[in-house]
């Protein structure tokens, strides 16, 4: 597949780092900034830097951009999964802050939201063959089956389990919820799903 990432900050970058490693044609698009080439070059040299229009052509797009950023861009040109990997966060100033993607016409799915940056790297058994099984949630908010399983497929080939969540149980992997952060396999959170 082709995976664009749109932010090439922590969550970004590591989500670039699984998205090669698992070997999908990986392009990230960043807002310019100091620096900017020399860091993904050293993070993640095997993606390329894209504008946003190119980004937006990728059978995957992840976004990755704090939530306030978002109404500034048009995501009417998307044409495939677009996966929603924020959260409303009071520490990073979007609490209360809605996912909006002025123009979308594509099916959103949000998933990869609810771990670390950082765990997600150590936890991938892309990354990582010897890590314990983790489970990721994918959220069910209707958008239908062939956008529920290609946002499955990606989350497993980065070397997790899958878990599909009714979009009820979205607050749980929000911050300062249960699932946040935490370290959870198929059996708990599929446990914590029946709940």
């Amino acid at each position: 597949m082709k995976v664009s990432i749109l932010g090439a900050g922590k969550l970004g970058t590591a989500l670039a780092r699984l998205s090669v490693a698992a070997g999908h044609e990986t392009l990230i698009y960043a807002r310019p900034k100091p620096l900017l080439d020399i860091i993904l070059s050293s993070l993640v040299p095997e993606a390329q830097l894209v504008d946003f229009e190119s980004a937006l052509k990728a059978d995957i797009v992840i976004v990755a951009l704090p939530r306030t950023a978002l109404p500034n861009f048009d995501f009417s040109a998307a044409h495939g999964l677009v996966v929603d990997a924020t959260n409303p966060w009071e520490s990073a100033g979007t609490a209360g802050t809605e996912f909006e993607l002025p123009g979308v016409q594509v099916p959103v799915v949000r998933t990869l939201n609810h771990i670390a940056y950082d765990d997600l790297t150590s936890d991938s058994r892309v990354l990582n063959p010897h890590a314990l099984p983790r489970a990721v949630a994918v959220i069910d908010a209707g958008q239908g089956d062939k956008a529920l399983e290609t946002a499955c497929e990606l989350v497993s080939s980065l070397g997790f389990d899958v878990v599909l969540m009714p979009e009820s149980a979205a607050h749980l992997f929000e911050p300062d919820s249960p699932a946040f952060g935490a370290f959870l396999t198929k059996e708990q959170m599929e446990e914590l799903r029946s709940k």
